[in-house]
C-alpha cells in the first residue's frame, strides 16, 4: 500500500469522523459538506492525486536554474521537471 493510499484512507476517515460529530453537534450543512467531501476523496484513485509532469532525472540538479527559468519562458506551458529533463541533455 503506497504512502498516497494510506493517506486518502486517514482523510476519508477523518472527513467521515467529522461530518458524523458535526451531525450530533446539530451543524446539518456541515455534517453534508464533510461527508460530502469524504466521498469524493473516498471516490478519487490516488493515482489521480500525483503529478503527471513525470519523474526528474538524478542529472538534472546540475541545470542552472537561470537557463530552466529561461528556457520555460520560452516554451509557455512547460512544467518544472520536463525542462529539467530537456536541459539536461
Amino acid at each position: 500500500m503506497s504512502k498516497l493510499s494510506v493517506l486518502q484512507a486517514f482523510v476519508v476517515v477523518g472527513f467521515t469522523v467529522a461530518g458524523i460529530v458535526m451531525a450530533v453537534l446539530g451543524h446539518p450543512m456541515i455534517a453534508l459538506f464533510l461527508l460530502l467531501a469524504s466521498l469524493l476523496v473516498w471516490i478519487l484513485p490516488p493515482s489521480s492525486m500525483k503529478s503527471t509532469s513525470g519523474p526528474i532525472h538524478p542529472d538534472a540538479a546540475k541545470v542552472d536554474p537561470r537557463v530552466a527559468k529561461q528556457y520555460r519562458k520560452e516554451h509557455p506551458g512547460t512544467s518544472i521537471p520536463d525542462a529539467l529533463n530537456h536541459l539536461r541533455q
